[in-house]
């Protein structure tokens, strides 16, 4: 069964970097799952919240930042060629249409 929209947020800070793989697990399975739209947050690794947020985690958890590049890197990767990146404060929220 298929879904028309697929929601990610609040997730993809927290998956660890030396598990990049895991990542591409999660927008692959939502990609399979998902027949039409899949919103993304992905946040910003720059900028002066972007730093109070590494302070506030650096000792608690693991917190992984975003540019723009490493999101079209990703998404290209997955050959995802139908989305849109857009700021919004503190993170990029990204659209992918799939039809």
């Amino acid at each position: 069964m298929l879904i028309c929209w697929n929601i990610i947020i609040g997730i993809l800070d927290y998956l660890i970097t030396m598990f990049a793989e895991v990542i591409k697990l999660v927008m692959n399975k939502a990609l399979a799952i998902t027949n039409r739209t899949i919103l993304v947050s992905f946040p910003v690794a720059d900028g002066s919240l972007a730093f109070q947020r590494k302070l506030r985690y650096e000792h608690r958890c693991f917190l992984r930042l975003y540019s723009y590049e490493d999101i079209t890197r990703l998404l290209v990767g997955l050959n995802i060629s139908s989305f849109a990146i857009e700021k919004i404060q503190i993170d990029f929220f990204v659209t992918i249409n799939l039809n």
